[in-house]
């Protein structure tokens, strides 16, 4: 008899890379294709391996059966939204796999291409977008349904994925403050589930510490420099309706021009941008060059820490640099130790900003209180035993589990 199986590659106990497969028969759909933290066997000092099978090997890619090679299996891959750790290894994926998207997370994705910031060899035409509370089926069998959800990047989405046997809800990365309606709606709407895959990033981390940084309030300085993670398209349009109330001038980067003249509709008389050597896009935006950003009387620069090279010869005493959710993203990751070095030696003051995309430990156990799952699968996070219920799976890597 057949009956419908799962199994996860990535991201169990890790923030990001999750990647799980659900089989049904020949039928089979993979959610997610990220990359986690970086393989214990590799990182930017040795090079990359190009081959698939050394890439396995050396645990940079999930070694899913019959998945790179044709096979009779019919595979569909879904993405739950446009952040690296869920979308980085979408390049892996053969042309022959359709990858389903939000239509949201399409457009953010083709606007990324022009900024450098797409993954190599693939472009907006690879990405299939699916309408949100649509049915679509892999074959026969499974039929995939996408939720808009709020998170920290336009598109995200929970995908609920139902065979003959069984229903199964899988979060995404979800935030659930009062005005996140997307979510709110979600959870109304989620019903008569057996299985919830849910993330558990807050579980993470002592969350003392992001209250005390949440505590600092911009507009008492007249000379900031803002660290922001360039996909979150709301957080942006955030800064410049801030800037503009404020009466700071709001200098960007050359990508992030780009991406507020693909998606973002506001009034940007006060805004300028500076270039940058990951793209050339033309801008409807005035140019300023650093030199001239730095010395004015009252500013917010927009800067990316890839590019800590242009500020070298620049006096940054004045400025507190702004690190709100930004790469690097935390102290876990191994580039925060470089950003403080080059922070001491720019002489600028550092200032956490932390608003997490994420919903916090008590609201995601709200989360599971109002869908009573038949069975919970927390995971991506350091620490997902912590949610707890009265039946769960603590999945782990590899291992297959009938549903």
């Amino acid at each position: 008899m057949t009956k419908t199986t799962l199994k996860f590659y990535a991201g169990t106990k890790t923030i990001g890379g999750t990647i799980f497969e659900v089989v049904y028969g020949n039928e089979r759909f993979i959610c997610d294709f990220g990359r986690g933290p970086l393989s214990p066997l590799y990182d930017d000092r040795i090079l990359m391996p190009e081959d698939i099978g050394h890439l396995k090997k050396v645990k940079m890619l999930p070694d899913i059966k019959d998945f790179y090679e044709p096979s009779d299996i019919r595979t569909v891959v879904g993405i739950s939204h446009m952040h690296l750790d869920h979308m980085e290894l979408l390049g892996y994926i053969p042309a022959h796999i359709p990858v389903w998207v939000s239509h949201e997370s399409k457009e953010l994705y083709a606007s990324l291409t022009k900024i450098g910031d797409g993954q190599l060899g693939v472009d907006a035409d690879r990405l299939t977008a699916v309408d949100y509370h649509r049915g679509y089926t892999v074959g026969e069998h499974i039929t995939i349904t996408y939720f808009p959800v709020t998170h920290d990047v336009i598109g995200a989405s929970a995908i609920l994925i139902e065979t003959p046997d069984t229903r199964i809800m899988y979060s995404g990365d979800i935030r659930l403050r009062p005005e996140d309606k997307e979510t709110h709606t979600w959870l109304k709407e989620t019903h008569d589930i057996d299985y919830l895959i849910i993330e558990t990033t807050s579980f993470s981390f002592d969350v003392r510490d992001k209250e005390v940084s949440e505590r600092y309030q911009v507009g008492d300085h007249n000379h900031y420099m803002l660290n922001i993670y360039q996909r979150n398209i709301k957080r942006i349009r955030e800064w410049i309706e801030f800037t503009r109330d404020h009466h700071y001038t709001f200098v960007v980067d050359q990508r992030i021009a780009v991406l507020i003249d693909d998606l973002i509709e506001t009034d940007t008389a006060h805004c300028y941008y500076y270039k940058v050597p990951q793209t050339d896009e033309q801008v409807n935006m005035p140019e300023i060059n650093l030199e001239e950003a730095v010395e004015m009387d009252k500013v917010i620069i927009q800067h990316d820490f890839t590019n800590f090279r242009q500020l070298l010869e620049l006096d940054l005493s004045p400025f507190k640099y702004l690190h709100q959710n930004g790469m690097p993203l935390g102290e876990y990751d191994s580039g925060f130790v470089v950003m403080m070095a080059w922070l001491e030696l720019l002489e600028m003051e550092y200032v956490p900003l932390h608003d997490s995309g994420h919903a916090t430990t008590e609201q995601l156990e709200q989360v599971v209180e109002t869908i009573q799952p038949r069975v919970l699968i927390p995971q991506h996070g350091f620490r997902p035993e912590l949610l707890d219920y009265h039946t769960r799976i603590l999945p782990e890597i590899g291992k297959e589990y009938i549903l």
